[in-house]
């Protein structure tokens, strides 16, 4: 079986032939970190309290928030905003939310229920890289509306109806791979009580309104309302990388598992 650089040897090598070699120094930076035996200092000391992952692309702007205009396309997933609207307080009423399986142990949380319909799992080490995208095929049998957005946009990461129902919070985390923004759109939001924390600045959510953020910085939520949140959240790449970079990306991340 080949070791972990021999195979990030292999992919450079065929990317360089495809590319012509242009355009892909940042993808090179994120191979640099993912072989690296010590990891390096992210890009903004507030990003992972200031120590990069493996999964680190550099030179990517280092923010916590993001202009949803950055991403035009994010304007049909706006236009939907009825149909998801209808589809996920459906799947509430029925009691289908529950836990989510995005495959995360270091969460913290109470009243957070989800309805997946794709998960983006990580196994990474000096040694390892593995990638589980996961679809939930029952789940978007169930919720064929999220379903069909999700065959239409270029979607990345983790997707779901996500409800913070009252008195609920999620603590202070951080993800680990900054090429991925998430984006929530706001479904059916109470007026007050209810808000996100990314980095130092506190934002509520706001029906059939967009939030982008970096997750790399700490963030954390709570409804102190007596109303459920709903949303849709969903991943999507960082607005900087080119369409290069992004197939770079999105091809490592198909890798058979390597070490």
């Amino acid at each position: 079986m080949k070791t972990l650089k021999d195979s990030v040897s292999d992919y450079l090598l065929e990317l360089r032939r495809r590319s012509g070699g242009k355009g892909l120094s940042r993808v090179e930076g994120f191979f640099d970190n993912l072989l690296a035996a010590e990891l390096s200092r992210a890009d903004d000391p507030r990003q992972r309290n200031g120590v990069a992952s493996r999964l680190w692309v550099p030179g990517l702007r280092a923010q916590p928030w993001h202009d949803p205009a950055e991403l035009p396309w994010l304007a049909d997933v706006k236009a939907a905003h009825a149909g998801l609207l209808k589809e996920g307080s459906a799947l509430l009423k029925k009691g289908l939310l529950a836990p989510s399986e995005e495959g995360r142990g270091d969460l913290d949380y109470k009243g957070w229920i989800a309805f997946d319909l794709m998960t983006l799992d990580l196994d990474v080490s000096p040694d390892r890289f593995a990638c589980e995208v996961r679809s939930f095929p029952e789940n978007r049998a169930r919720a064929p509306f999220a379903a069909g957005l999700l065959g239409r946009m270029p979607f990345i990461g983790d997707c779901f109806y996500s409800v913070l129902l009252p008195g609920g919070v999620v603590k202070s985390h951080f993800s680990q791979f900054n090429a991925k923004l998430i984006c929530h759109l706001g479904l059916s939001v109470p007026e007050d009580g209810c808000a996100i924390r990314v980095a130092d600045e506190i934002r509520p959510w706001v029906n059939r309104e967009f939030l982008l953020f970096d997750d790399t910085y700490l963030h954390d939520t709570w409804n102190r309302s007596a109303q459920p949140r709903l949303l849709f959240h969903t991943g999507v790449w960082h607005p900087d990388l080119t369409p290069l970079e992004i197939e770079a990306l999105s091809g490592w991340l198909s890798h058979p598992p390597v070490g």
